[in-house]
């Protein structure tokens, strides 16, 4: 190998040893995310490695071609298993062992550690399937909506390839020569990683921004921007307003009860009827807590039926549910206000909550403990 490459390839190495030790200090204050110790762990293997294999001389032969490049083949396998850990996927001991545990009984065939080839052929093999195991995983959690991993993924297509191109040109990561090319690629890649759990950290807080601590669901501002879009044509040919029902939701005499039983009573309340708000509601309707003891629940696609048969429902399920919380008698109640909207028609988000407030206190001043809805239209 020429002496510019060693250099070159050397300082690679050291470079490599960088993300290696701060990734896990980043993991230090970010705990809870495991994948940066196993990614930074990685790092550290993959330049020992890496330095094992260039520096043979003094290193013996044999250790600097099983050893080395069992390290190296460790280090594709720690990036497959933080990609694994960032999905939320447990880690496989077993699949990250299986490679460089593969790779270290073939070298103890005699005719294979003799044949540059056939290990060429092996090592290559094996860290191209990892990195092409790391970009699937990434690839299983697109639907989260973040620009870092599409970066990521395509630099593990391009370890992936590399290691292919060595097996079709006939040169691997293994000795005797070495290219420059995983090592700057790897070194993005940390950055890369970093900028990605930021990314998910970032959108974690605003969408904790959006929740209600208490009880779970959307708090007033996560439901009006979420209502909103689920009312907004997803398409730019699909202009025409879709069907939509909400129901606005109040707890009856629910001061009462926090008077009676006390606060901690009256925040089971809450959580309870959020619960049972959530159980009768489909998967892709909108719930959220306006404040106090007042819900609204956004029913896309719903028409008049379904909306009062849903909020029948849930105010009977609630009777009975709240009939004893924490021991207590509270027989908790709820009161439902309906609005609907044709596919034709023009109402926006706030059209259907006055509509659905007028239609609250409708029920309120009717006894409570009942839907009503203020007119009918025709879903």
């Amino acid at each position: 190998m020429p002496l510019a490459v060693r250099t070159l390839l050397l300082l690679g190495s050291l470079a490599a040893l960088v993300p290696g030790l701060l990734i896990p200090f980043v993991w230090r204050q970010v705990r809870s995310t495991p994948c940066l110790l196993t990614w930074g762990g990685g790092h550290l293997i993959g330049a020992i490695g890496l330095l094992i294999v260039l520096l043979r001389g003094p290193v013996p032969v044999g250790i600097s071609i099983q050893l080395g490049n069992a390290l190296l083949l460790l280090y594709h396998a720690a990036l497959w298993s933080a990609a694994r850990q960032f999905e939320g996927r447990r880690l496989l001991p077993l699949g990250m062992a299986a490679g460089p545990a593969l790779w270290l009984l073939a070298c103890q065939l005699p005719a294979f550690y003799a044949s540059l080839g056939a290990r060429v052929v092996l090592v290559s093999t094996i860290a191209s399937a990892y990195s092409l195991a790391a970009a699937v995983e990434l690839w299983h959690g697109r639907p989260e909506r973040l620009p870092s991993r599409w970066f990521l993924i395509g630099l593990f297509l391009v370890l992936a390839l590399y290691y292919a191109g060595q097996l079709l040109f006939g040169r691997a990561l293994s000795i005797p020569d070495v290219t420059g090319l995983p090592p700057m690629l790897t070194v993005a890649s940390s950055f890369l990683l970093l900028n990605l759990v930021k990314e998910r950290s970032a959108r974690q807080h605003q969408e904790e921004a959006r929740l209600d601590p208490l009880t779970g669901v959307f708090n007033r501002r996560g439901f009006l921007e979420a209502a909103a879009r689920c009312l907004t044509p997803r398409r730019w040919r699909d202009r025409a307003p879709t069907a939509a029902a909400l129901l606005l939701m109040d707890l009856d005499h629910f001061k009462q009860i926090n008077d009676r039983f006390g606060h901690a009573v009256g925040d089971r309340v809450l959580r309870l009827f959020a619960a049972v708000a959530r159980a009768e509601l489909a998967p892709g309707d909108v719930l959220g807590r306006l404040g106090g003891e007042e819900f609204a629940a956004l029913l896309p696609g719903r028409g008049v039926p379904e909306a009062m048969a849903v909020a029948d429902r849930i105010r009977r399920a609630f009777a009975q549910a709240g009939m004893t919380v924490e021991g207590c008698r509270v027989e908790a109640r709820v009161s439902i206000g309906v609005a609907a909207r044709r596919h034709d028609a023009g109402d926006g988000l706030q059209d259907l909550l006055r509509e659905a407030d007028a239609a609250l206190y409708r029920a309120k001043a009717n006894g409570r403990d009942r839907v009503e809805m203020l007119r009918a239209k025709a879903a």
